[in-house]
Order: C-alpha cells, then sequence, then structure tokens
C-alpha cells in the first residue's frame, strides 16, 4: 500500500481587492456645475461656463497625485467634434518659466503636446504652425492653434486653446473633422472668454 500523500494547504487569496490609488476619480459634478451651467473647481480656483445647450459627459482627476484634471463636453450639435477641458497646476520648470517669455512657454507646450500624441495609432499628428494666434484670453496669456493627424485613414483636425493663469493653466481641445471643428469654434472660443484659471 502507497504511503499517504502529504497533505498541502493552498496559501488563502484575499478576496477584497485594494483599490488603485492611481485610479482616476471622479469630480462630482453635484457640486462642480452650477444650474446656469457653470462649472468650478473650487480646489483648484478655475471655472468657466458653458455654452448653452452643452453638457459633461464626466470629469475626472488622473494622474501623478490626482493632479490633471479633465472635463469631456459634448456639445448640442450633431457632428463628429469632441470638446475638452484640461488644466492642472504648473510644474516647476513651467512655473519658473512663467514669468519670463510666455510665447516660449506657449511654444514649448504646444511641441511637448505634439510629441505626447505622437503615439500609437496616431503618428502623424503635426501643429499648424501658421495657425498660432497668440492673443491674451482675460488678461492672461493665450495661444489657440490648429493641428492634424490621420484616423482611420481620415484627416480630423485639432484646435487648441492654452490659457496661462498665476499658478496653473487651462487647455480646452477639441478634435473632429474640420468643419465639425470649425462649426463649434465660436463656442469654443465663448467658453475660454468665461475662463478664470487657477
Amino acid at each position: 500500500m502507497p504511503p499517504p500523500r502529504a497533505l498541502t494547504t493552498l496559501p488563502m487569496v484575499n478576496s477584497v481587492s485594494t483599490p488603485d490609488p492611481s485610479a482616476p476619480q471622479k469630480i462630482d459634478l453635484t457640486t462642480a456645475l452650477d444650474s446656469n451651467n457653470h462649472y468650478h473647481d473650487d480646489l483648484l480656483g478655475l471655472s468657466a461656463t458653458l455654452p448653452e445647450g452643452w453638457k459633461i459627459r464626466d470629469a475626472i482627476r488622473w494622474g501623478a497625485n490626482h493632479s490633471e484634471n479633465t472635463v469631456f463636453l459634448n456639445p448640442d450639435a450633431e457632428g463628429s467634434a469632441r470638446p475638452s477641458l484640461y488644466y492642472r497646476e504648473y510644474r516647476a520648470e513651467e512655473a519658473s518659466n512663467r514669468n519670463g517669455d510666455t510665447e516660449s512657454l506657449l511654444r514649448d507646450m504646444a511641441l511637448k503636446k505634439e510629441a505626447s500624441r505622437n503615439s500609437s495609432p496616431v503618428n502623424d499628428y503635426k501643429n499648424v504652425p501658421e495657425s498660432f494666434d497668440f492673443t491674451p484670453i482675460n488678461g492672461n496669456p493665450a495661444l489657440s492653434y490648429f493641428a492634424t493627424f490621420t484616423q482611420n485613414d481620415q484627416v480630423m483636425t485639432e484646435y487648441l486653446v492654452r490659457v496661462l493663469g498665476p499658478t496653473g493653466y487651462a487647455m480646452f481641445f477639441t478634435t473632429g473633422k474640420l468643419e465639425d471643428v470649425n462649426a463649434i469654434m465660436p463656442q469654443v472660443k465663448q467658453m475660454a472668454a468665461s475662463l478664470k484659471v487657477p
């Protein structure tokens, strides 16, 4: 008769998972969005008024220490244009450059955005330098411009409006077909004009 097999015990598996501390956190829109379509993030001191008929699809904090913020917007117009608002406080090198040549800082930010967009599946994202417009918004340094890229064999457009504040910046960006982006550009500009940056 063979000797009995030694009993082995399996380690206990904890069935309660630990939440991922780097997972995006939702921004509570019941407190961040007023009935008059005024969005405000009191934690960072940012606010903007959405155009009439626009909705917020979602709003999150993400990235290292949840320091980056994105608000996903739905315009009232049909079409491919997808606008969003992104904002955060300056990083150390940006803060040191904020009081210097703001046009150079804005150009540098645009180049970094171009580089960050050129990752799979997009690899042909290009700023359109001749579209650069350094017109201040509410007395704050600002840059608006276009970029192009290919998606599913179709040339797409991104329209960006970046506004520098004292301690941070905000950026509206809208992607879609050129005609759809152009159709909502006046509303994006209207929203940018209402912006209070941190």
